[in-house]
Protein backbone atom coordinates (compact mmCIF):
# COMPACT_ATOMS: atom_id res chain seq x y z
CA UNK A 1 0.00 0.00 0.00
CA UNK A 2 1.12 3.71 -0.58
CA UNK A 3 0.47 5.00 2.53
CA UNK A 4 2.00 1.83 4.01
CA UNK A 5 5.78 2.92 2.29
CA UNK A 6 5.25 6.94 2.72
CA UNK A 7 4.94 5.33 6.77
CA UNK A 8 8.05 3.09 6.19
CA UNK A 9 10.38 5.50 4.35
CA UNK A 10 9.37 8.21 7.71
CA UNK A 11 11.96 8.05 10.46
CA UNK A 12 9.82 7.06 13.71
CA UNK A 13 11.36 10.55 15.13
CA UNK A 14 9.97 12.47 12.46
CA UNK A 15 6.91 14.81 13.53
CA UNK A 16 4.26 14.99 11.64
CA UNK A 17 1.70 17.71 11.57
CA UNK A 18 -2.02 16.50 11.53
CA UNK A 19 -5.42 17.20 13.40
CA UNK A 20 -7.79 14.88 15.31
CA UNK A 21 -10.59 13.34 13.45
CA UNK A 22 -12.26 11.94 16.53
CA UNK A 23 -11.21 10.78 19.99
CA UNK A 24 -12.98 9.38 22.42
CA UNK A 25 -12.71 10.21 25.96
CA UNK A 26 -14.58 7.21 27.20
CA UNK A 27 -12.59 4.70 25.54
CA UNK A 28 -9.33 6.22 25.03
CA UNK A 29 -8.34 6.12 21.71
CA UNK A 30 -9.24 7.81 18.18
CA UNK A 31 -7.68 8.94 15.45
CA UNK A 32 -5.58 11.85 13.31
CA UNK A 33 -5.63 12.92 9.73
CA UNK A 34 -2.67 13.39 8.47
CA UNK A 35 -1.82 16.53 6.39
CA UNK A 36 0.21 14.57 4.41
CA UNK A 37 -0.37 11.60 2.27
CA UNK A 38 -0.33 8.97 4.99
CA UNK A 39 -3.95 8.49 5.92
CA UNK A 40 -5.54 8.47 9.45
CA UNK A 41 -3.55 7.15 12.14
CA UNK A 42 -4.52 5.70 15.19
CA UNK A 43 -3.65 7.49 19.02
CA UNK A 44 -4.38 6.07 22.10
CA UNK A 45 -4.87 8.41 24.90
CA UNK A 46 -1.44 7.01 26.66
CA UNK A 47 0.84 8.78 23.80
CA UNK A 48 -0.55 12.02 24.33
CA UNK A 49 2.34 14.53 26.27
CA UNK A 50 0.07 16.71 28.55
CA UNK A 51 -0.54 17.39 31.99
CA UNK A 52 -4.08 16.21 33.84
CA UNK A 53 -6.02 14.26 31.93
CA UNK A 54 -4.85 13.29 28.61
CA UNK A 55 -7.38 14.09 26.35
CA UNK A 56 -8.27 15.34 22.51
CA UNK A 57 -10.84 17.29 21.06
CA UNK A 58 -12.19 17.45 17.26
CA UNK A 59 -10.11 19.21 14.43
CA UNK A 60 -7.12 20.22 17.00
CA UNK A 61 -4.08 20.70 15.50
CA UNK A 62 -1.55 18.25 16.77
CA UNK A 63 2.14 16.79 16.31
CA UNK A 64 3.54 13.56 16.78
CA UNK A 65 5.71 10.64 15.48
CA UNK A 66 4.89 7.46 13.53
CA UNK A 67 5.28 3.80 14.56
CA UNK A 68 4.31 0.89 12.37
CA UNK A 69 3.05 -1.87 14.71
CA UNK A 70 0.92 -4.87 14.16
CA UNK A 71 -2.34 -3.40 13.16
CA UNK A 72 -1.24 -0.18 11.81
CA UNK A 73 0.11 3.20 12.00
CA UNK A 74 0.43 4.64 15.80
CA UNK A 75 0.65 8.33 16.72
CA UNK A 76 3.01 8.35 19.94
CA UNK A 77 4.21 11.18 21.74
CA UNK A 78 1.35 13.61 20.67
CA UNK A 79 1.72 17.29 21.10
CA UNK A 80 -1.32 20.02 21.33
CA UNK A 81 -0.06 22.71 18.43
CA UNK A 82 -0.99 26.64 17.96
CA UNK A 83 -3.18 26.66 15.31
Amino acid sequence: MEKNRILQENNEKTRHPGRVKWFSAEKGFGFIETTEKAGDVFVYYADIVSDGFKTLLKNQAVSFEIVIEDRGPKAVNVRQENG
